[in-house]
């Protein structure tokens, strides 16, 4: 990773000349959550740090340090899992980006390597712009993650997009951080029954006892590194293309 893209490596007389002048910051997201019994609690932070710092290199951004913890109602009953009310999210996002603008951002981008965050980003867009008319906030969370998964990943997606610690996100920790992947204890869980998720919230730990969503146990580093490389590209173009 390019250290020019770290927004906290910086001294402020840097800061000054470099904050203006960039196409935009982003702001990581990621959370401290359970992902079955073979991926560590901090996997959205691992993946969200690596997703960011490719598109901050590829748009010519700066990058927030991620922020650790986020919104995981659904996962919260899982030891070790720690959850942000929506609520709290929206505040600091709104801070963090007031703050932003404060020393010249052009643009705002809030990207989340935990699906759950994608309600209080967007939240945090909407009182940014009707309270401040920030126009400039973007956010960006696994982009068309199933088209791209096409050809690439071979295990069916639970019902058709669930993704939590099956094949595309442990292939993806495979490529980013092998050292905290324990494949040994990986297993495959189609929890059947759920279709009154559509309908009312419910806990994970009403339908499921390994908090792995798919099959894990096909995922390799290559995958990782293939898909991983496609959804930073993605992003990355639309970013490009959106700021110009």
């Amino acid at each position: 990773m390019d250290e020019r893209i770290m927004y906290d490596r910086m001294t402020w007389p840097e800061a000054k000349e470099r904050i203006p002048k960039a196409k935009a910051v982003i702001v990581s997201l990621g959370s401290v959550e359970e992902h079955g019994y073979h991926l560590p609690l901090c996997t959205d932070n691992v993946l969200g740090s690596t997703l960011a710092a490719g598109i901050a290199e590829r748009t010519n951004s700066l990058l927030l340090p991620v922020m650790p913890f986020g919104q995981v109602w659904s996962t919260r009953d899982f030891p070790g899992s720690i959850s942000l009310s929506e609520e709290t999210m929206v505040r600091v996002l709104t801070d963090v980006a007031l703050s932003l603008r404060h020393h010249g951002a052009r643009n705002i981008i809030f990207h989340s390597g935990h699906m759950g965050n994608q309600s209080a980003m967007k939240a945090a867009a909407r009182r940014l712009y009707d309270r401040y008319d920030m126009k400039n906030v973007w956010y960006f969370c696994y982009t068309d993650y199933v088209k791209l998964s096409e050809g690439i990943m071979e295990a069916p997606l639970w019902r058709g997009s669930g993704m939590h610690a099956a094949e595309i996100e442990t292939s993806m920790m495979l490529a980013a951080a092998p050292e905290f992947c324990h494949m040994e204890r990986a297993v495959s869980d189609y929890p059947e029954g759920c279709e009154e998720m559509n309908y009312r919230c419910m806990p994970w730990t009403e339908f499921t006892q390994t908090g792995a969503l798919g099959d894990p146990t096909v995922s390799t580093a290559e995958k990782g590194r293939v898909y991983t490389e496609k959804l930073i590209e993605h992003m990355s173009d639309i970013i490009n293309r959106l700021l110009e």
